[in-house]
C-alpha cells in the first residue's frame, strides 16, 4: 500500500513538473517559432527524488512479484516522461490547417507562334475571338474590317467590311456558326463565321461598345453610349428588351455561364447584374471605383466576376461572399481582359506594353508577355494553351510552354 501511494505521488509530480517544463509545445503549434528545451533531468526536483527513493524502499518490503511489476512501471513511466519532455510535440493531424504555399504556384512562360497582319497600319485591333473548336480566330479593328484566320495555317480565310466606322467589339456563338460585331457606326452585324456573309443588320441609337452572346445562343446583348442594355433573340435579331439603369455609357458585357444573368460595366462606376428572364436588374449595383470598365468576364463555374479598367488593377468579385479583391501589377490603364476556359487564370492587356497572366484563386501574377504597344484585344483558345493579342494592326498568337 505504501509503495502504491508513493508511486502515485511520484507520477503526479512528474506529470505536473513535466507540463511546467514544456509550456512551449502549444506555443510552437500556434506560432511555428523555435523554442528552448529543458535539459535532461532538469524537472526532477528534490521532492520528486525523495519520493522515488521512498517508493523503491516500500516496494522491497512488498511481495517480490508486486515489487517487480511496480519497479518496471516506475522506470518505464519515468523514462517516458523524461524522453518526451525533450521533444517538441506536433499537433494532432486532424487539427492541422493546410495553408496554400503561394511560392509553389507554377510560373507560366509564353512563346510567340505567329503574327497575323491583315488590318491596316496604325489601326488598333480592338477585339479577337476564337471559334469553339479553336481552328478559327476572328479579329475586328479600328479600320472598320473584320478578318477571319486559319489558326493552324496562319493564313487569312476571309475579310469583310460591314461597318462604316471602327469595329470595337466581337463575339462568336457557342456553335461556331455566327459572329456578332458592334461598331461606332451605331450598327450591330450578325455574320456567318464560316465565310463572313452578312445575315442580320441592326441599327442602334448610339455607338455600340460591347456585344455578348448567351452560352446557349438563344440571346445576344449589346450596350453602348445610350446607357441602355439591349437583349435580342439569337436567331432573328428581334429586340426583346431595353434595360435601363446605368447613368453613363456602358463599355462591357458578359453573360453568366448558366445564361441566367447578364453583367454590364459602365462609366457610372458600377457593375449591374440583370436577370435575363425578367429583364430586371438585381437590387444593388456593384461599385467599382473606376469609370472605364473595359473588361468584364465570369469564371466558368460562375463563382467569380472579373473586371478591369483605367485604374491599373484587376478586380476579382466573389459573388458568394460579395467581397472584392484588388490585384495591382500594371502601371497604366488596362484595355483588355480574358479568362481561360478552366477558370484558373485571367489575362490582362495594358497600355504599359505588357500582358499579364494571373492565378485567380491565389490572387497573384504567374506570367508576363512584353510587347511594344498596348494590347486592346485579348482571348484564350478553347484549350487554354494559346493566347491571341490584338495591338496596332497586328494579331499575335502565343503558346504556353508545358
Amino acid at each position: 500500500r505504501g509503495a502504491s501511494l508513493s508511486l502515485a505521488a511520484l507520477t503526479f509530480l512528474l506529470t505536473q513538473q513535466s507540463a511546467q517544463s514544456a509550456p512551449s509545445t502549444a506555443l510552437l503549434a500556434s506560432t511555428g517559432e523555435a523554442i528552448l528545451q529543458p535539459e535532461p533531468g532538469a524537472f526532477l526536483s528534490p521532492l520528486v527524488l525523495r519520493l522515488a527513493q521512498k517508493a523503491m524502499k516500500d516496494m522491497m518490503i512488498a511481495k517480490p512479484m508486486m515489487s517487480l511489476i511496480l519497479t518496471i512501471s516506475l522506470f518505464l513511466g519515468g523514462a517516458y516522461l523524461l524522453t518526451h519532455a525533450q521533444e517538441i510535440k506536433k499537433p494532432p493531424q486532424k487539427d492541422k490547417k493546410v495553408k496554400v504555399d503561394k511560392t509553389k504556384v507554377r510560373k507560366q512562360e509564353w512563346i510567340q507562334l505567329a503574327q497575323l497582319n491583315g488590318h491596316k497600319r496604325r489601326s488598333e485591333v480592338w477585339a479577337v475571338a476564337f471559334s469553339p473548336d479553336g481552328k478559327t480566330l476572328i479579329s475586328a479593328g479600328e479600320d472598320a474590317t473584320v478578318v477571319a484566320w486559319d489558326v493552324n495555317q496562319r493564313k487569312m480565310l476571309w475579310k469583310s467590311a460591314p461597318h462604316q466606322d471602327e469595329v470595337v467589339t466581337l463575339a462568336i456563338s457557342a456553335d461556331g456558326r455566327r459572329a456578332i460585331t458592334g461598331g461606332w457606326d451605331n450598327m450591330i452585324n450578325v455574320m456567318s463565321a464560316k465565310n463572313g456573309k452578312l445575315m442580320i443588320r441592326i441599327k442602334m441609337k448610339a455607338r455600340v461598345e460591347s456585344v455578348a452572346i448567351s452560352p446557349d445562343g438563344r440571346f445576344f446583348a449589346s450596350a453602348g453610349r445610350d446607357n441602355v442594355v439591349s437583349i435580342f433573340k439569337g436567331q432573328t435579331g428581334q429586340l426583346l428588351a431595353s434595360m435601363k439603369g446605368h447613368t453613363e455609357r456602358i463599355l462591357s458585357l458578359a453573360f453568366s455561364p448558366d445564361g441566367k444573368f447578364l453583367a454590364s460595366g459602365s462609366e457610372d462606376k458600377t457593375i449591374r447584374l440583370w436577370d435575363v428572364a425578367t429583364q430586371k436588374p438585381l437590387p444593388k449595383p456593384i461599385p467599382t471605383g473606376t469609370d472605364d470598365m473595359r473588361g468584364l468576364a465570369f469564371t466558368p463555374n460562375g463563382r467569380y466576376l472579373i473586371s478591369s479598367g483605367d485604374n491599373d488593377v484587376l478586380r476579382i468579385w466573389d459573388l458568394k461572399t460579395k467581397q472584392a479583391v484588388q490585384i495591382p501589377g500594371h502601371s497604366r490603364k488596362i484595355w483588355s481582359l480574358a479568362v481561360d476556359p478552366t477558370g484558373a487564370f485571367a489575362a490582362t492587356g495594358s497600355a504599359d506594353g505588357s500582358v499579364r497572366i494571373w492565378d485567380i484563386e491565389n490572387r497573384r501574377q504567374v506570367g508576363q508577355i512584353s510587347l511594344d504597344d498596348k494590347t486592346t484585344g485579348l482571348c484564350f483558345s478553347p484549350d487554354g494553351r494559346t493566347l491571341a493579342t490584338g495591338t496596332d494592326k497586328l494579331v499575335t498568337l502565343w503558346r504556353r510552354k508545358k
